[in-house]
């Protein structure tokens, strides 16, 4: 990693982890332009599984977990996990476009968290 990238990749980590209010996320993100072509932050399926497992909890609103996908897919400087890179994929596609696939219910995302 180049060390001009640590800022950026500092917030796509918070993205990855959720772990700061989206808008704040986002608002750094936009600090820096979409095209990246440095060494990417790596999305777990573990992380995936967290953001699920708070939106069937009820810690996390399903337009959140929508909005934070959006934010996830297709960004450059984010990789899947080896391994499991088409359920992430998957669930990250499916949660971010709504209005194709419909929104998740609770009983979809605890199909996804079995699968």
């Amino acid at each position: 990693m180049r060390d001009s990238d640590a800022p950026r990749l500092s917030a796509v980590r918070s993205l990855i982890e959720f772990s700061r209010p989206l808008i704040e996320i986002k608002a750094d993100l936009t600090q820096w332009p979409w095209d990246y072509d440095g060494e990417p932050a790596v999305l777990r399926r573990s992380h995936v599984e967290s953001v699920l497992r708070r939106c069937l909890s009820g810690d996390l609103p399903l337009a959140e977990l929508e909005a934070w996908a959006d934010t996830v897919e297709c960004r450059e400087d984010i990789d899947f996990e080896p391994g499991s890179e088409q359920w992430i994929a998957a669930v990250v596609f499916t949660a971010a476009n709504p209005e194709t696939y419909g929104k998740l219910t609770a009983e979809e995302i605890a199909v996804l968290l079995k699968s």
